[in-house]
């Protein structure tokens, strides 16, 4: 018969998965990561941001095609304020350096968090 020996009383805990918070922030919404962290008010300002940045993006698609189903429906009268296309890529890069810079605030959160762990586990 072999004998069976309990767990070693010091036994590290489970460790979470690293990129959780990272594939939040990059799959779902910029600023979840950030929630999933506990950092409430970073979280809070990426989603606001993005949000934003979406909208004008959102709103200046539809005020393009607006303007291009108008022209090819009624050619005799062409839309006056059409915007242009820096219309259309000034939200999409604000957008992108929001989205960016969720990341690298993820990252670096994470980062900080394992720090603090790995230092609270030493003696």
């Amino acid at each position: 018969m072999s004998a069976v020996s309990p767990p070693p009383l010091n036994a590290p805990p489970a460790r979470k998965s690293i990129l959780t918070p990272m594939v939040l922030s990059s799959l779902v919404y910029p600023g979840a990561g950030q929630l999933m962290q506990r950092r409430w008010a970073a979280g809070t300002l990426f989603i606001v941001g993005s949000t934003v940045a979406t909208g004008w993006l959102v709103m200046t698609v539809f005020l393009i095609l607006k303007a291009y189903y108008g022209l090819a429906f009624d050619p005799d009268h062409p839309p006056k304020d059409v915007p242009g296309l820096a219309a259309l890529v000034i939200p999409f890069v604000i957008w992108l350096v929001i989205y960016v810079a969720g990341l690298i605030d993820t990252a670096i959160g994470t980062y900080r968090q394992q720090m603090k762990a790995s230092h609270s586990l030493s003696p």
